[in-house]
């Protein structure tokens, strides 16, 4: 599908800002921008507050600490790897959501008693978790920007792929 949505994509554009800004407009661009830069905001204070409050559970160090301990870290990766230590953060990444994707389907499979699904009763309450997390994880999917910004950046449609 690369080579389908790539058709509709301006030659210059490497973001959907550019895109917008190329179909709509500038205030589009800057609309999006925005939008983008506060989802990007909040995601960001999401982490930092996660983290910390995880770290400072789990080691003791007080909050702020953990703020701190996270952000620099994070900052010194960037400084030291750039780009490349951004992909091999994504490939961990890639890894544990499959470790752990695999782990939560084994579980969510433990929990079924076949028997029931058989005869058609379904007393378990995780039998309609199972299509929602599926449904759940092709829309995200979709919707992942690390697709989008390699179908957008990608040199030819071949190498969005």
């Amino acid at each position: 599908m690369a080579r389908r949505i790539r058709a509709y994509i301006p030659a210059d554009a490497h973001s959907f800002p550019d895109v917008a800004s190329a179909t709509l407009g500038r205030g589009a661009a800057l609309a999006l921008s925005t939008i983008g830069l506060l989802f990007l905001l909040g995601v960001v204070i999401t982490q930092l507050v996660l983290g910390a409050t995880l770290l400072s559970s789990v080691s003791g160090f007080n909050y702020e600490l953990g703020v701190v301990l996270i952000s620099a870290s994070v900052l010194l990766y960037l400084i030291w790897g750039g780009y490349r230590a951004l992909l091999f953060t994504d490939a961990i990444q890639a890894i544990m959501m499959l470790v752990l994707t695999t782990v939560v389907a084994w579980y969510l499979w433990r929990l079924v008693d076949l028997r029931d699904l058989a005869m058609g009763q379904h007393s378990q309450l995780i039998v309609p978790l199972i299509p929602m997390l599926w449904l759940a994880g092709v829309i995200l999917e979709l919707g992942a920007p690390q697709n989008w910004q390699r179908i957008l950046t990608a040199k030819s449609d071949a190498a969005a792929v």
